[in-house]
């Protein structure tokens, strides 16, 4: 089964339960990373399935570098 791999801008409450939908009909999916300029409100719907958030990062800029850097590293 394909891992799909997200990197998330603004983890609210909205794209948290997308995520969990997802895992719900049977997605194999990562979090690779978050960015949020407020306080990630999404994180505590996420931990209750116990998806991994995956690394907040700074700025958008910063997701997208290591979200391309972990594509290349095949992780």
């Amino acid at each position: 089964m394909k891992t799909y791999r997200l990197a998330v801008i603004g983890l609210g409450q909205r794209i948290a339960h997308v995520i969990c939908a997802m895992q719900d009909v049977g997605w194999s999916l990562q979090v690779a990373g978050h960015v949020d300029p407020a306080t990630p409100i999404g994180l505590p719907i996420l931990a209750e399935r116990g998806i991994d958030p995956g690394r907040l990062h700074a700025d958008i800029p910063a997701l997208l570098g290591a979200s391309a850097a972990l594509a290349i590293s095949g992780i």
